[in-house]
């Protein structure tokens, strides 16, 4: 069961880096709230790569016993479709992570595009290795991707609204009886 601890972390992961694009498409005078460092949003981009890691390490010790760790590894790896994706996400989050930096540098929306088209993949990398697209196909991806696109698309800008927000005398204080 340890290897769910990492899921919600996956999820995070997703949801921050959603909420910096789409809180980024705002004006900077019309957003709620101020943005994460871009070094904090590209750490997070790897960690979309490094919580993914934890259904392949499942599977591989589920199989290591019979034929050891090392060739399990590789097996998984190359010829399962969790390792597959595994390593296309892992490939991705890299790229996201650089392709951060760089909008860092650079102003202007052809950055961002870019970084939500590879968010895009990195979630159908997610429906591709998930349990419902093993079941299901096709169905089963579409299914998983567009569940984590409506999380990660809702929960990131308002994860980002309630942790970023330092103005709270605008609230107001609901007294209890």
């Amino acid at each position: 069961m340890w290897y769910w601890a990492a899921e919600p972390f996956l999820y995070l992961c997703f949801g921050i880096v959603s909420g910096y694009v789409l809180l980024s498409l705002v004006p900077e005078n019309y957003r709620p709230v101020n943005q994460l460092s871009h070094k904090v949003v590209a750490v997070v981009a790897l960690g979309i790569g490094f919580f993914s890691f934890f259904p392949i390490l499942r599977i591989v010790s589920f199989f290591a016993e019979d034929i050891g760790w090392s060739l399990t590894f590789r097996k998984v790896l190359l010829d399962f479709t969790e390792g597959r994706a595994f390593l296309f996400t892992l490939t991705l989050s890299i790229l996201l992570a650089g392709v951060i930096m760089l909008n860092s540098r650079v102003k202007g929306t052809g950055g961002l595009k870019s970084i939500l088209f590879i968010l895009s993949l990195l979630m159908v990398a997610q429906g591709w290795s998930s349990h419902v697209a093993s079941w299901y196909g096709t169905w089963g991806i579409l299914a998983q991707t567009v569940h984590l696109m409506a999380v990660s698309l809702w929960v990131g800008p308002l994860l980002m609204a309630g942790w970023l927000n330092p103005r709270t005398n605008h609230w107001n204080g609901i007294m209890l009886p």
